[in-house]
């Protein structure tokens, strides 16, 4: 028969997560004001000295562990893609990685193993003892918040819990709209992943996020924590791997390294001074002039501008058959994570450039 925690133990489950929360908040603070004011006034000071000064030594770069969106902790056990550019690696431990987004929200992965571990986390393995987890806070369920989509599942020997509270009353929330939560339990080890959404607007992002999680270390986790590719890229060949260099024409199977050698793929020139295919006359000019119908996104690496259009399916394709999906109102990106930016302009603003 599985341990039911007591309701104290539920009480002080959820204290030693809201002050390890609170504990991490003051940690980030006291990290952000150590230098202390710049603007503090200094006493005047001579220093004679004869003797050369000595070169500063260039500081050694911290390693990146985010490459294309997608975090991989540093002793490569797990991974996770992000929504977009704003969000960071706030805190990476043994068995703790922070990440958030000032805009979007945060995710919190949590992994413990043996039986003390097990002992000191609470396992909403159903969704009442969910629901005690957030009244432990001090919350009234109908009132402050509601559980929603709460499901448990056992896949290869392990148990899956996932489900999401709708804050109704941010005021005791943090100010977060949605938490999402999802746990990997087997007899002896578990992982927790807890994201929080600040609106709306954001969850699906977040959600997809947390859904993107995988385990790489070899274990039972891994067949079960596999990730998932976001919506838009769903469709898409894996012909690049997330650490090659890619341009728009990979989804025809072309791999490349990133160099300007103004190769054709499939009639699309990759080189750097590509020009815009001029396909303007598949196009009425109500459909050039309108954002929702049709885009001119710009590459990075050129600026080179291509028309991008619905598909119905949710997606943005170029005339190739490439997919892009909008991260925000700047920032776009292909099935294979390359980067592109948009300036809100309708398909008419790249071809005014043909032939000129």
């Amino acid at each position: 028969m599985r341990y039911r925690p007591s309701d104290k133990e539920i009480r002080t489950g959820a204290c030693l997560r809201i002050l390890a929360g609170t504990a991490l908040a003051v940690l980030t603070g006291v990290c952000l004001t150590g230098c202390g004011d710049a603007t503090e006034e200094k006493p005047d000071m001579v220093v004679e000295s004869s003797a050369p000064a000595e070169a500063t030594p260039e500081p050694t770069k911290a390693p990146s562990y985010i490459k294309k969106l997608v975090y991989t902790s540093a002793d490569k056990t797990v991974s996770l893609r992000l929504p977009d550019k704003s969000w960071e690696l706030r805190a990476q431990e043994k068995d703790m990685h922070s990440l958030a987004s000032e805009e979007q929200g945060s995710v919190l992965i949590l992994h413990g193993k043996g039986e003390d571990a097990l002992a000191s986390v609470v396992i909403p393995d159903t969704q009442d003892l969910a629901v005690s987890l957030e009244q432990a806070a001090e919350m009234e369920q109908g009132l402050d918040f509601v559980i929603e989509d709460y499901s448990a599942t056992n896949e290869n020997g392990v148990n899956i819990y996932d489900y999401t509270v709708h804050y109704l009353n941010t005021a005791k929330s943090g100010g977060f709209a949605y938490a999402i939560n999802k746990f990997y339990v087997t007899a002896d080890e578990y992982y927790n992943l807890a994201a929080m959404a600040k609106n709306e607007a954001c969850l699906s992002a977040v959600r997809n996020c947390v859904g993107s999680f995988k385990v790489l270390d070899g274990s039972v986790f891994q067949s079960v924590a596999v990730g998932n590719d976001p919506p838009q890229e769903a469709a898409a060949a894996d012909t690049v791997s997330m650490d090659t260099p890619a341009d728009t024409a990979a989804q025809t199977g072309v791999q490349t390294d990133g160099s300007d050698d103004g190769a054709q793929a499939d009639g699309y020139d990759t080189g750097a001074s590509a020009p815009v295919v001029d396909d303007s006359g598949t196009y009425s000019e109500d459909e050039l002039s309108n954002t929702d119908l049709t885009r001119t996104i710009y590459r990075n690496s050129d600026g080179t501008p291509i028309v991008i259009t619905p598909d119905g399916n949710g997606n943005w394709v170029d005339s190739y058959g490439n997919s892009y999906w909008f991260s925000n109102d700047e920032d776009v990106y292909d099935q294979d994570d390359v980067d592109y930016y948009w300036h809100g302009e309708a398909g008419d603003v790249a071809y005014m450039t043909v032939g000129e």
